[in-house]
This record gives structure tokens, sequence and C-alpha cells, in this order.
């Protein structure tokens, strides 16, 4: 047993789902993308989700400046015993030891879980690799990506650039992994998290909120300001917490079967002022819903009071 997992499953009769975050959060200077520190807040604030375990990859920021964002937040969350798991630091990391992976595998030996990746799929590739017997465990993954074929995905009126696809991009090998294996994966696609953004009225929301919300303010904040100059939009993406919102209230999914792959091609003019220079070519992941393939559960659409949920979680979190 290692302190910190909280090895004493729930009951059953709980009610609530055990999920396992992957995150990559961010706060502070730069402005950086806050999303996965929000998800984190709101995942503890959504009467039902059990976090059993936090883990921290690379993505948004650097494993080095995300891991203590993560431990900072789940202190004024007030987590208890919980904290956050060191993860990889790269893709190179695939098939290595890190405190997530084995600490995942030691929770999933003992109940079953959803992992809510966030970040890149390194983590979830690193369980499957080292501890394929535990492939049966692991209830479904769900995160947010892809795209349906010939589709750009673009913000505003002001720039003709469009958003890139991280958990794809930004390891891609570790994806293929996943889609390679017999796990359930739920896609909430980007242009459905696409449909909800937060804007400045939604953060003043959270300024008389508990500390964890208020804690988010000036960063999200300073995101807004960035979107605000480059898209000519008041509002950002909360890209993550829409997969938060679709384990925590399922019932208001609306999803359905269809095939996903993979496919290498030019890059699509993708922003860089968000993540940098882009390659001459990128993976894609690519959704068909008239097509043989790897099969996944593909949300192409999310339903009007999504931003409502995200914000009342995030409000009732640490209260």
């Amino acid at each position: 047993m290692v302190a910190g997992c909280h090895r004493r499953a729930t009951p059953a009769a709980d009610g609530r789902t055990a999920v396992w975050l992957d995150i990559s959060p961010s706060l502070g200077d730069p402005p950086r993308d806050p999303t996965d520190t929000m998800a984190l807040v709101q995942a503890f604030g959504a009467d039902r989700l059990r976090v059993a375990g936090v883990s921290v990859t690379f993505g948004n920021v650097p494993l080095v400046r995300g891991f203590p964002v993560a431990g900072d937040v789940m202190e004024r969350l007030g987590t208890g015993g919980l904290r956050p798991w060191r993860g990889p630091s790269g893709p190179d990391e695939r098939f290595s030891p890190t405190e997530a992976t084995e600490l995942l595998a030691e929770r999933l030996e003992t109940e079953p879980l959803t992992i809510v990746a966030l970040g890149p799929l390194t983590t979830v590739a690193a369980l499957l690799g080292r501890h394929p017997h535990l492939r049966s465990q692991l209830q479904r993954v769900v995160l947010v990506a892809g795209r349906r074929p010939g589709q750009r995905l673009l913000t505003g009126t002001t720039n003709p650039r469009g958003h890139r696809d991280p958990s794809v991009e930004l390891d891609p090998d570790s994806f293929q992994l996943l889609l390679d294996s017999s796990v359930p994966v739920t896609v909430i696609a980007l242009e459905a998290a696409m449909q909800v953004s937060l804007t400045s009225a939604d953060l003043a929301r959270f300024v008389t909120g508990p500390r964890p919300a208020r804690t988010i303010v000036p960063p999200a904040r300073s995101w807004l300001g960035v979107w605000k100059d480059i898209f000519g939009v008041d509002g950002f993406v909360p890209f993550g917490l829409a997969a938060v919102d679709l384990v925590a209230h399922p019932s208001q999914a609306r999803c359905e079967a269809a095939s996903a792959q993979i496919e290498w091609a030019d890059d699509d003019q993708s922003e860089p002022r968000l993540r940098g220079p882009a390659p001459a070519t990128k993976p894609y992941l690519i959704v068909r819903t008239d097509a043989p393939g790897r099969t996944v559960t593909w949300c192409p659409a999310v339903d009007p009071a999504l931003e409502d949920r995200i914000i009342a979680d995030v409000l009732r979190a640490g209260t």
C-alpha cells in the first residue's frame, strides 16, 4: 500500500464513478492554457465523481512546471492524503516506470477505473505496455481530440489559423497504442468542446467562490487575454472540462459509434502562438461514421447546459 491513493474502495452503492485524472496543469506567467487546472478543480467539485488518483504529464507545460501546480491546487482543494503523482516528462518515457504508471497500476488492482486523459497519452500507453493484464480494469479512457475528414478547427473571424490536437500531436505513438488495444475509448470531438466558451463574465462568477475557484481566476483571465489578442473573441474553449463533464453527467452526452485512425498530412496552418511553430506534416485523429476501423464512442456535440454544469462544479469544489 502506498499512501495517498485511497486504497479502500468506495462501495458500489455510493453511486459515484471512480476516475483517474491524467493532466498537464499550468498557472501563472507567461499565460498558459489553464484548462487542465480548471478540470482538476471541476472533478473534485462534481458530486457524481470520486477522484481515485491524479497524475501529471507533460503537455501544456513541461512536467517540472506542471507537477507543483497540481500539488498546490490539490492542497487548496483539501484532498487530504490524495496527492498528485509524477508521470512522463516526454514521449520517450512511454515504456518507462513512473510514479504515475506504477500507482495507477496498483490502484487498478483494487478497482476498475475510468481514465480522463487531458494530455498526451503517454501515461496510458506506459500502463498498457507495462501492465497488460490490467486492461480489463480500464472501464474506458475519455479524452478530447479528433476531427472529421478535411475539417479545420477555427475560432472567431479575425484569424485564419486553426487549433491543433495536442493529445495526438505530442505523442502519436502512444495514441496509436491505445487505439490498438481493446480498451474502450470515448472521444469528445474538438468541435464539440468548441461549442462552449468561458467568458469574462463567467470568470467573474468564480471571484466570489471558494478558494480553489478564486485561485484559477488570474491565470484564466490572462489566457482569456491571449484569445482576445489572437482570435478577437471574449472567451476561451474549456477543452478538458468537457471530458470531466461527460463522465460526471453521462446522460447528457450526445455520442455514437464511429471509427478512428491516425493519419499524417500537411499542417493545416495551426496557430503557432498557442503551441509554437508547427512541423511541415503532423498526425491527425480522423473519425468517420461510415467506414470500418477501430471503433470508438464519438461525441460530436454537447448540450447547451454544459457551460452551466462546468461552472457549478468548479464553484462546488473546496466547499
